[in-house]
C-alpha cells in the first residue's frame, strides 16, 4: 500500500508524460508544497538545502522503494520513468490534490531546469546555502551560540530534523541512544552519520551514554520515568565520567546537540544528562 506522499510523486511523473528527470521532480514537489494548501494538508515530503537547492532524502528512498515494487523504473540514472502499475496507483489521489497539480504544472512546464532552480532560489533563499552553483549564498548560514543543546526526532522526518538541526546552527550531533536503531527512515546510526556527513554535520554516538534496555520496564507514567531517570543518573552518570568529559570537549569546541528519540525532553534521559553537563561547563541548556 503506497502513501499519499508516494502516489503524488508518481501523479506528478503521470503529468510530465511518464519521465521526468530526478532534478525537475525534485523542485517541482518543492514549489508544489509550497503553493498547495491541499498539498500542506497531507503528509507530504519536508525538504533541506543541498546542492542544487532543496532535496529530499526520503523522496529519493521512497523513490527507490517503488522502483523495487515497481511502480517506477530508474531510466538512465538521470529520469524516473512511470511504469502502467505506477498510473494505476498514480490516479488514486484526492482529487483537489489532481487539480492543485495540473494548475502547477501548467504553470511551470514551459521553463526550464535551470530556470526552475533559480526562481526557487529567489522565493526561497535558505535552501540554496549549500548550492554548488552559486559563489556564495544569498544568505550564510547560521552557527548558533555554544550551549548545551539537546533534541527529539519523534514524529519527525529525516529532511525536517536535518533541515532543523541546520537552521539552528548546530555543527555536530551526539547521539546518545543505547540501540541507535529506528524504524523511521533516516535514523538508523549508518544511515544518520551517512546523511549528516553530507550535509558537513558531524556525527559522534556515545552508547555507553544511553539508558540499558533491561532498565525500561513498565513505564506508563510520569513517575515511572523520574524512577528510570533517577537510576539512570545514579548508576550509569557516575560510571562514564570519561565519555561525559570528552561530550563536553566536543561541545565547547563545535556547536553541538545531543540527540535522542523523545521530542518531549522531560521523557528523555538526555536532560539529566544535559543537566550535568550544564553544571559543568557553566552553560545553559536549549531543547530544540
Amino acid at each position: 500500500m503506497l502513501l499519499t506522499r508516494q502516489k503524488i510523486l508518481l501523479y506528478y511523473l503521470w503529468l510530465s508524460g511518464g519521465t521526468l528527470n530526478h532534478l525537475r521532480l525534485l523542485k517541482s514537489c518543492f514549489l508544489s508544497k509550497n503553493e498547495s494548501l491541499n498539498i500542506q494538508k497531507t503528509s507530504f515530503y519536508d525538504f533541506l538545502p543541498y546542492h542544487y537547492g532543496p532535496f529530499s532524502f526520503q523522496l529519493y528512498h521512497d523513490v527507490n522503494l517503488m522502483i523495487n515494487s515497481g511502480e517506477v523504473l530508474n531510466k538512465d540514472k538521470i529520469h524516473w520513468q512511470l511504469t502502467s502499475q505506477g498510473i494505476i496507483s498514480a490516479k488514486l489521489i484526492p482529487s483537489k490534490i489532481k487539480e492543485d497539480l495540473a494548475r502547477l504544472h501548467f504553470k511551470y512546464k514551459g521553463i526550464s531546469d535551470n530556470e526552475l532552480i533559480n526562481l526557487a532560489y529567489q522565493q526561497y533563499p535558505w535552501y540554496a546555502i549549500n548550492s554548488k552553483l552559486l559563489n556564495q549564498p544569498i544568505i550564510e548560514k547560521p552557527i548558533a551560540d555554544k550551549q548545551v543543546y539537546t533534541m527529539g526526532y519523534e514524529g519527525s522526518s529525516i529532511d525536517a530534523f536535518l533541515n532543523k538541526l541546520m537552521l539552528s546552527g548546530i555543527e555536530r550531533l551526539i547521539d546518545v541512544r543505547n540501540n541507535p536503531i529506528s524504524r523511521r527512515y533516516g535514523f538508523h546510526k549508518s544511515t544518520l552519520s551517512n546523511l549528516c556527513k553530507k550535509l558537513d554535520i558531524e556525527y559522534y554516538h556515545f552508547p555507553e551514554l544511553g539508558i540499558p534496555s533491561s532498565f525500561r520496564q513498565n513505564l506508563d507514567n510520569w513517575d515511572d520515568y523520574q524512577i528510570l531517570f533517577n537510576k539512570y543518573e545514579k548508576e550509569v552518570l557516575p560510571k562514564t565520567k570519561d565519555s561525559i568529559d570528552q561530550i563536553a570537549f566536543l561541545m565547547k569546541e563545535k556547536t553541538s546537540t545531543l540527540l535522542c528519540m523523545e521530542s518531549n525532553p522531560e521523557y528523555c534521559h538526555r536532560l539529566r544528562l544535559a543537566r550535568v553537563l550544564s553544571q559543568q561547563m557553566k552553560l545553559s541548556i536549549i531543547n530544540l
